[in-house]
């Protein structure tokens, strides 16, 4: 089964491909901008900042076009999701216009000012906090109402620590970029904050439980993940569990310098230790979303397929994004086109499950229809007609699953598995009558 079926969708894939390269990229330069200081501020690193804003502002156009495209059948029947949309789109062309001042500022006049980072970062984050926990607290709403899945419940405790660690690093990268002059320029130092026993002890404190909340969320994600795909792959192999664990381990090896298991001794073994953890939760990141891409090859509705597929983008974008820091004050500021994604991946997370949710909700009400009916007519005729009733019920889900709902969301059920379900419940009620 093709997730990428239509023009649209191949397209998208395109985009996300060569955003993916850019972000990627960008986070590398980011974590080491303080020994590339002088390339950077080079014809080419200018040149190359020009270029990932451009492709900001690109690629957030095409991704924010084809979500829309995706859940405008939520729009007529829920106008929050379409306040929501319409929220996320305001805050992302925002930032679009802080990065594009930034744009001008270094290449005309050769600095900028700090607050436009503190601006993009507090956008950015709070963005993202303020989705993760509407979020965590309708996944752990839906667990309470009807307890069907542990995976729900973990994923909603997941992005509660999810929340938790950003609000955390946020209060952190405020801290330290209100720390910075007012205006960076080229000659200006790049310095990355240092967290140790030296420090201020409530800073240092601080650091030291946001590195356990942001371990401790990772492997939330990384549990509940691999649980769901427990229950779509029944046969493991090798290649399953080297899956689901390569991103555990990587992302596991790149902290072995916080708990005092491995310090470089050089530059150049910080240079690329530096480079090597930049990308720990990104191995994270492809794992989670292929998780969901591999829930979207088994769902049978082409509407569900887009949401969850939403759901995945969202995923790798999140764990690419959630790695960049600008307290560094590079110039030009790279990581400013990665962090600016923080929120926009969250609402895709956010809008791609609470669009699957609904539409598997009304599958529970078709049902109950279905079989409401079902035993409505068997008690009028008895044994009799039971080929004849089945046709009527048939003819009668039939009309009901291509009617939109209040919410106009369709039913993840096809036609097909409308019937198949009429055929289980016309064989239960066959076997009552005979007792």
């Amino acid at each position: 089964m093709s997730l990428f079926v239509t023009k649209q969708d191949r397209s998208i894939i395109v985009v996300m491909a060569v955003l993916i390269s850019v972000l990627l990229t960008d986070t590398m330069i980011n974590q080491v901008s303080d020994f590339l200081a002088r390339q950077l501020t080079s014809n080419f690193g200018l040149i190359t900042f020009i270029v990932f804003g451009a492709i900001l502002g690109i690629s957030q156009f095409f991704i924010l076009k084809y979500v829309k495209q995706k859940i405008s059948s939520l729009y007529s029947g829920s106008p929050p999701a379409k306040y929501l949309h319409s929220i996320v789109t305001i805050m992302q062309y925002l930032l679009l216009g802080i990065i594009t001042a930034l744009i001008i500022q270094t290449v005309f006049e050769s600095f900028y000012f700090t607050y436009l980072l503190i601006a993009i970062t507090a956008i950015s984050y709070s963005l993202n906090i303020s989705l993760m926990a509407y979020f965590a607290k309708k996944l752990i709403s839906w667990y309470l109402s009807n307890r069907y899945s542990i995976v729900v419940l973990l994923y909603g405790i997941s992005f509660i620590f999810v929340a938790i660690t950003s609000l955390m690093a946020f209060t952190l990268d405020t801290y330290n970029l209100s720390l910075k002059p007012t205006q960076i320029y080229p000659t200006s130092e790049v310095v990355f904050p240092s967290y140790d026993e030296g420090t201020i002890t409530i800073i240092y404190v601080f650091h030291l439980v946001y590195r356990y909340f942001d371990l401790f969320s990772f492997l939330l994600v990384w549990g509940s993940t691999a649980l769901l795909l427990h229950g779509y792959i029944q046969k493991w192999k090798a290649r399953h569990w080297l899956l689901i664990c390569l991103p555990l381990v990587y992302y596991l090896s790149t902290i072995i310098d916080f708990f005092g298991l491995y310090t470089p001794s050089s530059d150049s073994e910080w240079f690329s230790y530096y480079l090597y953890i930049s990308l720990n939760t990104t191995a994270g990141g492809i794992f989670f979303g292929f998780a969901f891409l591999i829930v979207a090859r088994n769902v049978h509705n082409e509407s569900i397929r887009g949401f969850i597929v939403i759901t995945a983008f969202g995923f790798v974008l999140l764990f690419i994004s959630n790695q960049v820091t600008l307290v560094a004050t590079s110039f030009p500021p790279f990581g400013t086109v990665t962090i600016s994604y923080f929120g926009l991946s969250s609402y895709l997370i956010l809008i791609g499950l609470y669009s699957t949710a609904l539409s598997m909700s009304q599958d529970v009400v078709l049902r109950k229809s279905i079989k409401k009916s079902l035993l409505d007519k068997s008690r009028l005729l008895g044994g009799i007609g039971t080929a004849e009733m089945q046709k009527e019920i048939e003819k009668w889900a039939t009309s009901v699953h291509g009617k939109d709902d209040k919410m106009r969301i369709p039913p993840s059920m096809t036609e097909y598995d409308v019937k198949s379900y009429i055929q289980q419940v016309v064989k239960e009620i066959k076997a009552k009558e005979k007792y």
